[in-house]
């Protein structure tokens, strides 16, 4: 019941249905993420005809879509093969709930939302964070299978992905499509558990963020620090910080609620960049949120912004 997980993105997993029952259903609906896909020779055109294009081919949807050119060495990766991982996953840790699966960047990526149950906390009084894994998967070679933290605030439905201590990669957890899959789902449970116990740090530095207040000056410093306003065409940038001061001064979800602290003023930033940053190449509502989604947790614009804001607030921590 309610809105789907993860902004509405995907299609929602209704309690007690497996990634297997799910894939059946959305075949036999012919949703898209659950379409087989096939490799296709290149060819192009030349003067005498239109020969094969060598070291490439192209990953081709049922339905007919395109999805990406690899090369030749690609080994096509399946819906099928990342679903079957997940569910035996899920079925061998009881904390793992499933919540939404879906397709990002294209049809490129898919992605399975699980959350952490009795992981979710509160910063301040009712400010509740819930902590999601999200795993993804590619079908164009540009990555490997991988987790993602990905929490959400509640009261605000902001999404940020917060670096967890001494870790050495954004990744919370790898996969390998080859090997034995004993060995992979011990590998991967391991890794979760390392999550787990990491989120304990990361609980008493937001705690702390919402215990300490921000002057007006170092407001200031920080919209200087992610975004400073160049001679050249201010006017842009001018408006940027005149959004993220109207979100930190009120007008932000929860930003009563947090306050003028540095929680409150890394709220404005995740709040602009989960919902308003500009988007470009669409203007299907769904495909603006997948896009500031993607930048928010897998490396993009809005992701580089959170960490200089949280990194500038924390300088001093």
């Amino acid at each position: 019941t309610g809105a789907t997980p993860w902004h509405g993105l995907g299609t929602r997993l209704v309690e007690g249905i497996t990634l297997a029952d799910a894939f059946t259903d959305a075949r036999a609906n012919g949703d898209k993420w659950a379409l087989p896909l096939e490799l296709r020779p290149l060819y192009f055109e030349a003067a005498h005809g239109m020969p094969q294009m060598p070291q490439a081919q192209a990953v081709i949807r049922e339905d007919g879509h395109p999805i990406s050119v690899v090369g030749d060495r690609y080994k096509l990766i399946q819906p099928s093969e990342s679903v079957e991982f997940l569910d035996a996953l899920v079925a061998s840790d009881e904390s793992l709930k499933l919540s939404a699966v879906g397709t990002l960047k294209g049809g490129t990526r898919l992605f399975i939302t699980t959350e952490l149950e009795g992981s979710e906390f509160e910063v301040g009084k009712g400010d509740v964070v819930k902590p999601y894994l999200v795993w993804l998967d590619s079908f164009d070679g540009s990555c490997n299978a991988h987790a993602l933290n990905s929490s959400t605030r509640v009261v605000c439905n902001n999404t940020f992905k917060w670096a967890m201590k001494d870790a050495k990669s954004d990744s919370v957890a790898k996969i390998r499509h080859s090997g034995n899959i004993a060995a992979k789902l011990e590998a991967a449970q391991a890794q979760v558990q390392a999550y787990r116990e990491g989120l304990v740090g990361s609980i008493e530095v937001l705690r702390d963020m919402a215990a300490k207040s921000v002057s007006s000056s170092r407001w200031q410093g920080l919209l200087d620090e992610i975004v400073p306003v160049p001679e050249a065409r201010p006017t842009k940038a001018e408006r940027t910080r005149d959004i993220l001061t109207d979100l930190f001064e009120g007008k932000g979800k929860g930003s009563r609620m947090a306050g003028r602290t540095q929680w409150g003023a890394y709220n404005a930033v995740t709040e602009y960049t989960s919902h308003l940053i500009p988007t470009r190449g669409t203007k299907e509502p769904v495909m603006i949120m997948a896009k500031r989604l993607e930048g928010a947790t897998m490396g993009g614009a809005g992701q580089r912004l959170n960490d200089k804001a949280f990194d500038f607030l924390r300088a001093d921590a």
